[in-house]
């Protein structure tokens, strides 16, 4: 013979359920977005100037774009530079505003919010994106530069022809690109 369970236990079960599912809908729908690929994921080469110890350094790091479960698209980053003195990863998510890539991340390691916004030529498999990275330098002050994301890794004799058109005013502390 059946008997119905008490109101109580049917009550915990639907605040579950109900608690549940927007997070079973975000699943459902990432599930169907995984079956296609975006043309901003994958695997980037991030390529950046910035100033320690009043000296213009530059900084390489991985970039992998990938679909998120509650972000369209999330960002994991590491920094690969030894010429930096601290090594970092990152996460965050990615937005497209206008013509514009704006990514959003956070170091793991301490508390700072990095801001970049890459300017993206007409959608397609770009090799090259630039624009400017915002955040804190590595001696505290908030700064803004110049930084390149490739698909490729490029190879030294790049980097130095991209590193020479760069001019630093130390008593500035700012960069021109010349």
């Amino acid at each position: 013979m059946y008997t119905e369970p008490p109101w109580f236990v049917v009550s915990i079960i639907g605040a579950i359920l109900g608690l549940l599912m927007p997070f079973i809908w975000k699943i459902l729908v990432f599930s169907v977005r995984k079956l296609s690929t975006h043309h901003l994921e994958g695997l980037w080469f991030g390529y950046y100037f910035i100033i320690e110890n009043d000296v213009p350094k530059l900084g390489s790091e991985t970039l992998q774009i990938q679909k998120g479960i509650f972000h369209y698209l999330v960002i994991e980053g590491e920094s690969l530079n030894q010429a930096i003195s601290i090594q970092q990863k990152y996460s965050g998510n990615v937005y497209e505003e206008r013509n514009f890539l704006i990514i959003q991340m956070k170091p793991t390691g301490h508390d700072e919010h990095i801001f970049i916004r890459l300017k993206r030529p007409i959608p397609g498999n770009d090799k090259f994106m630039y624009g400017l990275w915002s955040a804190l330098d590595f001696d505290g002050n908030a700064s803004v530069g110049p930084m390149i994301m490739s698909r490729k890794e490029l190879s030294k004799t790049e980097l130095e022809r991209i590193r020479d058109k760069i001019h630093f005013i130390p008593e500035l502390k700012f960069m021109k690109v010349m």
